[in-house]
């Protein structure tokens, strides 16, 4: 169980590190804060199926190959987006208005986040090819789940 356990938060730890970098963009820390109090929820949930997807121990090993991979080659990566999102932050909270760095700023960071979804996309797929047609379906149902747990409009309404 407790392998289980260490393999799902592997492959929790890179879709959401991967996919995180650019959840908390500055003005958004209340509607963030909504958003992230259905996070334990959600995370309790994708353990959960992870745990039942009943990996074999090739699967596992498998797949702690390909997170620790994609991990150590996109480092420098999600380093740079961390980065520019610090800078997009620091952009928008200056002491004085200025559209343009705002902008160059957001477009620089946008570029990680192109680069980051397609290292995401590509680590999600190559996850898939590791698992069977019964654990693809569980992972499915689990999308689904997750969907009905959050309605982002749900962000507006107190």
């Amino acid at each position: 169980m407790k392998v289980k356990k260490q393999m799902a938060v592997l492959v929790v730890l890179l879709v959401f590190a991967v996919s995180s970098v650019f959840a908390s963009g500055a003005g958004m820390q209340g509607l963030l804060g909504k958003a992230l109090n259905k996070a334990p929820d959600v995370r309790n949930l994708v353990v959960s199926a992870l745990i039942d997807l009943d990996l074999t121990k090739a699967q596992k090993e498998e797949i702690r190959s390909l997170v620790r991979s994609t991990l150590e080659a996109n480092k420098a990566l999600v380093l740079r987006a961390v980065k520019a999102r610090k800078e997009v932050r620091e952009a928008i909270h200056a002491d004085s208005f200025n559209e343009q760095a705002v902008r160059a700023a957001f477009k620089k960071s946008t570029v990680y986040g192109e680069e980051l979804a397609v290292v995401r996309a590509k680590a999600v797929s190559q996850i898939k090819t590791c698992l069977t047609e019964e654990q693809k379906t569980v992972l499915k149902q689990l999308k689904t789940d997750i969907q009905g747990l959050f309605n982002p409009l749900d962000l507006f309404n107190n």
